[in-house]
């Protein structure tokens, strides 16, 4: 599902599409909306940074990073899909083993910045919402 979701943004160049983008901007796989924690349903969008946040039709959904403390963890350089995919598990892995660092499930994000213009030499931030 996810990897269909980044190949449907790609192929449908739903980026062009999004009204205020700013050209240079990164890209955000944006995971919002928790029904509860990482075990719960939540949802993902893939989208640019907007000059000005603006009514949008269609497909297209418009939200705002939750303003938030991050933990921050950079994937592997390499294959983006495959990495990115291993950082979860690490970072999965990485709560369970810290308890004392909660998440607060209010919106995390991955930044694909200039840093993947090889997606297949690509290293990729991932922020994640926790306590203060």
């Amino acid at each position: 599902m996810i990897p269909k979701l980044w190949q449907d943004y790609y192929q449908q160049e739903v980026g062009a599409k999004i009204p205020h983008f700013l050209p240079n901007s990164p890209t955000f796989g944006l995971y919002t909306d928790y029904e509860s924690d990482a075990s719960g349903s939540y949802l993902l969008l893939v989208g640019l940074k907007v000059a000005e946040p603006t009514d949008v039709a269609g497909d297209l959904v418009s939200k705002t990073v939750p303003a938030s403390r991050y933990a921050i963890f950079t994937t592997a350089k390499g294959p983006a899909f495959t990495n990115v995919a291993q950082a979860w598990v690490a970072i999965w892995d990485w709560f369970a083993h810290h308890p004392e660092i909660q998440r607060t499930f209010t919106g995390d994000f991955e930044l694909y910045d200039e840093r993947t213009a090889n997606p297949l030499d690509a290293e990729v931030d991932i922020y994640i919402a926790i306590q203060e």
